[in-house]
């Protein structure tokens, strides 16, 4: 999210009620579940993507897990794990679902494949070179 302008400040927004928005709170983000490991900054850059939470492998079949939030001024969350990163819509809702997807890789209780695409099949005698162009 680059196009905000470079100069943006959250606290020289006209409604102070706006520029709390923008302030990290352990106690009433959703992802302060994730305390002690949850670190927010004390201010969030509008719309730079920060991460919040490092979650250690918990169970031996677990994996550890990056934990990032990004206000603009809504939440919005993503979390890594294995190669595979997750990204949620904004509301409070959306930071549980982060958290809970946090901890279920942190314990193993949540693992993703890659599903590889099924073999092409072509009619008998037929193959993607004979089939080329006769549509």
């Amino acid at each position: 999210m680059s196009d905000r302008p470079s100069h943006f400040k959250p606290e020289a927004l006209p409604m102070p009620s706006m520029a709390s928005l923008y302030r990290g709170n352990e106690f009433s983000d959703p992802l302060s579940q994730l305390r002690p490991r949850y670190q927010p900054p004390e201010i969030f850059e509008h719309g730079r993507e920060t991460l919040v939470a490092e979650v250690p492998q918990i169970a031996e079949d677990g994996l550890p897990v990056r934990v990032f939030e990004i206000r603009c001024p809504a939440a919005f969350y993503v979390v890594e794990a294995d190669g595979f990163r997750f990204e949620t819509g904004s509301g409070h809702s959306c930071g549980e679902l982060a958290v809970k997807i946090a901890r279920a890789f942190a314990v193993g209780s949540l693992r993703v494949s890659a599903i590889a695409p099924a073999p092409a099949t072509y009619p008998e005698g037929e193959d993607a070179a004979s089939l080329e162009g006769k549509n």
